[in-house]
């Protein structure tokens, strides 16, 4: 499992966008997080950005990991469903969900999900 956040793991904050032009202001080899937003992953494919994404049901997912995202994060009931696509059709995309704390990890871990994003795993920039 794969723990974004917590202060005892190395890792890679994600970025957070809502705007191309954002991009410019994140640092070099960055992954950026965005709503699902068929301009923005062109943009990132086209520039080659990694990008992960905040999907809100399964065509989203499905297609976030065709286009090349390295996360897809959703709640935690829609995470569980995706998680089991993931697994059935071998999707690259790491599938998360996002919480306020470490006391989820036993429950992301339960049910199989490969990710969990705690807050400082998001850099708040702007």
């Amino acid at each position: 499992m794969l723990l974004i956040g917590h202060e005892l793991i190395p890792f890679n904050p994600l970025y957070p966008i809502e705007e191309i032009d954002e991009i410019d202001q994140i640092p070099p080899k960055s992954t950026v997080l965005f709503e699902y937003n068929p301009q923005l992953i062109l943009h990132c494919q086209k520039n080659n950005i990694a990008f992960a994404l905040h999907v809100s049901n399964t065509t989203e997912a499905v297609v976030g990991n065709g286009a090349g995202a390295t996360l897809l994060i959703a709640s935690m009931h829609l995470a569980i469903e995706l998680q089991k696509l993931a697994e059935n059709y071998l999707f690259d995309a790491k599938i998360a969900v996002m919480e306020e704390n470490e006391s989820s990890i036993a429950n992301v871990a339960k049910h199989g999900i490969d990710a969990l994003i705690l807050p400082k795993g998001i850099v708040s920039w702007k």
